[in-house]
């Protein structure tokens, strides 16, 4: 089918969004938090290895997609926890640059990996 290449890149956008408006609800500094916290699990790599719901749909099977991701925003972690709940380590602070939406997030790394 013609139009089935283009199925599967359009719903892991979406589920990129997803993630990230998901994660937005819950965090008092807004847009640009949630997106650092959803690029902290990329940059972890916690969802090519654990269900993290959208996430983990979107960059299902695509690990350069997600480091695509990371390095477009310019993320860096500032600090890496480890304690009895996180024995793999998890981000505690960090920054980012990217000051776009989501969705040119999306659009800025994935041109970069077709």
């Amino acid at each position: 089918m013609p139009g089935r290449s283009l199925e599967a890149p359009i719903c892991r956008r979406a589920q990129f969004l997803a993630a990230v408006a998901e994660d937005e609800v819950h965090r008092p500094g807004g847009h640009g938090e949630a997106l650092g916290w959803v690029l902290a699990d990329l940059a972890a790599g916690w969802p090519l290895r654990n269900d993290y719901g959208p996430l983990t749909a979107a960059v299902a099977g695509r690990p350069e997609l997600a480091r695509a991701l990371v390095a477009a925003a310019g993320f860096v972690p500032a600090c890496i926890e480890y304690g009895e709940h996180s024995p793999g380590g998890r981000y505690v602070g960090w920054r980012h640059r990217w000051a776009g939406t989501a969705g040119e997030l999306w659009d800025a790394a994935t041109a970069v990996v077709r």
